[in-house]
């Protein structure tokens, strides 16, 4: 096991959400998107975090109420 374990680089992460690395740079300094961590010039994400972020971003069906006829 290594110290990096269940972290992934910027374009990984891109690729994985289908969104360039640019992207994923402005997200951050918008502070939006998900948690990372920056090592020197290097930016990672926990792939915990990612998951949790995503998780927040769901979204519930929403049922429509039927028009009762009189």
């Amino acid at each position: 096991m290594t110290v990096l374990a269940g972290y992934i680089t910027e374009p990984d992460l891109g690729a994985q959400l289908k969104k360039s690395v640019r992207t994923l740079q402005s997200w951050r300094k918008e502070r939006k998107g998900p948690p990372w961590t920056q090592i020197g010039t290097t930016v990672l994400y926990s792939e915990d975090g990612v998951r949790a972020w995503l998780k927040s971003l769901e979204h519930q069906p929403v049922r429509s109420r039927r028009r009762e006829v009189a």
